[in-house]
C-alpha cells in the first residue's frame, strides 16, 4: 500500500518529485516531517532510487547528526588524506571544503537525520557558508530534517524548506483508502463511508488507514475498538506507535462527522425515491398534486401518513420507512448510528441502485 501512497496520490508524490528536483539543482532542503509522516522508510528509498537515475555521478548518504561539529566531522570523513594536509586551522571547514574540487563531498547529497533543535543552527550555518563559498564545478547538496519549524528569511536564500503537513489534507487519505480500498476488494458500496471514516479518524496518516482497511470489516463493526487494538498491537514502518485521540468523545465526533457525510446524502436519496414511488397515494392522501410540495415531505410526515391509515404500506415497507426515519433523527442529533445500521443503509443503496426510485 506504500507504493500506492507515495506513487499514485498526487499530492505526495509531488511532494517527492519537488524535492528531487531542488537536489538536482543543486539546492539545499529543509525537510520538515510531522510525527504521522506515512511510510517514512519507503519515502527516503523513493527518493534514493530517483536520485541514482537522474544523477548517477551524485550518492545519496543518510546520517544521523554526528557529534562532531558539521564541518570537522565532513572535514574527517569526506575530504581524502592528502588533501587535509593542506588545511590551515585559521580557515573555516566550509571555505576549505569548498574550494577543493577532488574530495568526495563534491559528489554527495547527505541527508541529516535526528538533528537535536539546538544544533539546527549549526548545520545552517555550515552549508550556508559552504555554498557561498563554493567554486567547484560540482558541490555538495544538503537535506536537514526536522520535526517542525520554519526558516527565516536570510536562511531561505539558500535552502528551500519542504513540510510535509502543507502538502498533505484529509483528502488525500480518503483518496488514498479509495483507491487501496479497490485492490483488496472491498465491497464498492462501502469504500466512499471507509474512506470517509478512516480519513476522519486516522487524520493524514495513510499509514494508520492502511492498517485499518486490511481489517475493514472487524473495523466496519467495531471502528473504536479496532482503531485501539491497532494502536496497542502494531507499529509504523519505522517502529513507532500509530497517535489515536485519547479522548473517545472526540473520536466518537469524528465518525459523526463522517457519517453524516456519507449516510445522510443515502437516507435523503431514500427519503426523494419513496416520495417518488408513491407519488399518486402521497396526492390523494394531502390533496395536494403539488410535487414539490410532496418532495418537502419528510420522513416523519410520511410516518404519519401511515399511522393514520390514509398512507397505505406493506408492514415490510413501513419498517423500512421507519428504519430510515431513525437513522436521520440520529444524525441530525449529533449521534453515530451503530454498525448494524451503518450496514443496512449502505447495502440498502446497493441494492437499490438507481438510487431508491
Amino acid at each position: 500500500m506504500e507504493t500506492i501512497w507515495w506513487n499514485q496520490i498526487t499530492s505526495a508524490r509531488n511532494f517527492i518529485e519537488q524535492i528531487i528536483y531542488s537536489l538536482c539543482s543543486s539546492k539545499n532542503v529543509v525537510l520538515t516531517l510531522p510525527y504521522w509522516v506515512p511510510w517514512y522508510k519507503t519515502f527516503c528509498s523513493i527518493i534514493d532510487t530517483e536520485l541514482c537515475k537522474r544523477s548517477p555521478e551524485y550518492k545519496l548518504e543518510f546520517l544521523y547528526c554526528p557529534e562532531q561539529e558539521p564541518g570537522k566531522y565532513l572535514f574527517d570523513n569526506y575530504c581524502q588524506k592528502d588533501k587535509r594536509a593542506h588545511y590551515r586551522p585559521i580557515e573555516p571547514f566550509s571555505h576549505f571544503l569548498a574550494k577543493n574540487e577532488d574530495i568526495s563531498l563534491n559528489h554527495r547529497y547527505l541527508w541529516i537525520k535526528d538533528i537535536p533543535e539546538k544544533r539546527f543552527p549549526e548545520w545552517i550555518k555550515f552549508v550556508s557558508e559552504y555554498k557561498r563559498a563554493s567554486s567547484c564545478s560540482a558541490s555538495a547538496s544538503f537535506i536537514l530534517e526536522k520535526k517542525n519549524g520554519t526558516l527565516n528569511r536570510k536562511e531561505g536564500k539558500v535552502f528551500i524548506q519542504f513540510d510535509l503537513s502543507d502538502w498533505i489534507d484529509p483528502y488525500d487519505c480518503y483518496t488514498f483508502c479509495a483507491l487501496a480500498g479497490s485492490k483488496i476488494n472491498i465491497p464498492s458500496c462501502y469504500r466512499p463511508y471507509l474512506a470517509e471514516v478512516l480519513s476522519c479518524v486516522c487524520g493524514r496518516d495513510a499509514e494508520f488507514c492502511a492498517a485499518c482497511l486490511k481489517e475493514w470489516d472487524t473495523f466496519l463493526d467495531n471502528p473504536v475498538g479496532v482503531l485501539q487494538e491497532i494502536q496497542n498491537r502494531e507499529r509504523k514502518e519505522t517502529g513507532t506507535s500509530f497517535f489515536l485521540d485519547p479522548q473517545k468523545d472526540s473520536i466518537y465526533s469524528k465518525l459523526w462527522q463522517a457519517q453524516l457525510k456519507q449516510l445522510f446524502p443515502v437516507i435523503e436519496q431514500y427519503r426523494l425515491g419513496f416520495i417518488q414511488q408513491h407519488s399518486e397515494q402521497l396526492a390523494e392522501a394531502s390533496d395536494n398534486q403539488n410535487t414539490d410540495a410532496q418532495s418537502d415531505m419528510e420522513l416523519r410526515d410520511l410516518c404519519k401518513l401511515y399511522h393514520n391509515g390514509t398512507l397505505k404500506l406493506p408492514r415490510e415497507e413501513y419498517t423500512e420507512l421507519d428504519f430510515f426515519r431513525k437513522s436521520r433523527n440520529s444524525l441530525a442529533h449529533l449521534t453515530p448510528l451503530p454498525s448494524k445500521e451503518v450496514r443496512h443503509i449502505l447495502n440498502a443503496c446497493q441494492e437499490n441502485e438507481n438510487g431508491f426510485r
